[in-house]
């Protein structure tokens, strides 16, 4: 699977090959990706023999495009806008990538906690019965809630796309967890603004960018919420309106759209939205990251002290 800075580093290449006035099986051929390089090869082939799009030969390889990918180079192709779309992709990727290395840079100090406290509970019990497949055993009863987690989103959940409303009350719920729920809420929403920006920059209306925004979103519940919105303004409402309908406690995001529409400045506005919601959604992961180390040596503490009880009480009780 390519990482976000190589799909950073190829739409980049790629829009600075458009600019420059190359052919894009050309720039399909010129540009140097390791991950990408047979399925360029495939794509180039595909095109020079069929005549096929290029969004609609990404379409057909999900594991090496996003939703996000083909839907922003199928507007690009209908505006004749390529060049823009490649760059507004290497830059989300970019900022992607940027975003990643924080989290996990932040998370390295919980991470290294949360493995060390199920050894440190378990080792007054190796100490006393000298049972190492016990400390092991309570070692991997700790840990496993969270493993099965991880493995639950990252192999079970894509196979789930199909129910729909399996993978809305999934959602619904990831979105009730403290701080994690705020934060996914805050990335969904700063795609959300990036996408519809990305349309109307393009010269597409204020309905069809909904629509693609709708289509690349994955959480479900902001979908309906996008979908809501343009059903009302197929209705006639503004897209200020419409946003405090559907987005009722985002008065930020309502007041700078509202700006945007009297000064005409929409896209100008999505892109401060943009930056807003994906600072938010950093604020939080980094709350995150210094609440997780307290509440894990919280716990610790807690089992410690009662371990300390339970030893005391049992010398106490030898010498009674």
């Amino acid at each position: 699977m390519p990482t976000y800075q190589e799909k950073s580093l190829l739409y980049n290449d790629l829009a600075v090959l458009e600019d420059a006035g190359v052919d894009l099986l050309k720039a399909l051929k010129i540009t140097k990706a390791n991950s990408y390089q047979e399925v360029l090869n495939e794509i180039q082939e595909q095109i020079h023999k069929k005549g096929d799009k290029l969004s609609d030969c990404m379409k057909l390889r999900p594991k090496y495009f996003s939703r996000l990918d083909y839907e922003l180079i199928a507007l690009g192709e209908k505006a004749g806008k390529l060049s823009l779309s490649f760059k507004n992709l290497s830059q989300w990727y970019s900022l992607l990538n940027r975003t990643k290395s924080e989290v996990k840079s932040s998370l390295i100090y919980p991470a290294l906690i949360f493995h060390l406290a199920p050894v440190l509970l378990s080792l007054p019990n190796l100490v006393s019965k000298g049972c190492f497949s016990c400390f092991l055993t309570n070692i991997a009863i700790f840990l496993s809630p969270i493993y099965l987690i991880i493995f639950c989103w990252k192999y079970l959940l894509p196979k789930l796309k199909s129910q729909h409303s399996i993978l809305k009350l999934i959602d619904s719920l990831i979105m009730k967890i403290p701080i994690i729920g705020q934060a996914i809420y805050n990335l969904h929403l700063a795609r959300f603004v990036k996408v519809l920006s990305y349309g109307l920059d393009s010269g597409l209306d204020m309905f069809e960018s909904l629509n693609i925004a709708q289509r690349v979103c994955t959480n479900q519940i902001i979908k309906e919420k996008i979908q809501g919105i343009g059903i009302l303004i197929k209705n006639g409402k503004t897209l200020t309106d419409s946003l405090s309908i559907e987005l009722k406690g985002d008065e930020l995001l309502r007041g700078l759209i509202q700006v945007g529409e009297l000064s005409g400045k929409q896209v100008s506005m999505l892109d401060k939205l943009n930056e807003y919601y994906f600072d938010s959604f950093k604020t939080s992961l980094t709350r995150l990251s210094k609440v997780v180390p307290v509440v894990i040596f919280m716990i610790l503490a807690v089992f410690i002290g009662i371990q300390i009880i339970n030893s005391y009480s049992n010398i106490w009780s030898q010498i009674e």
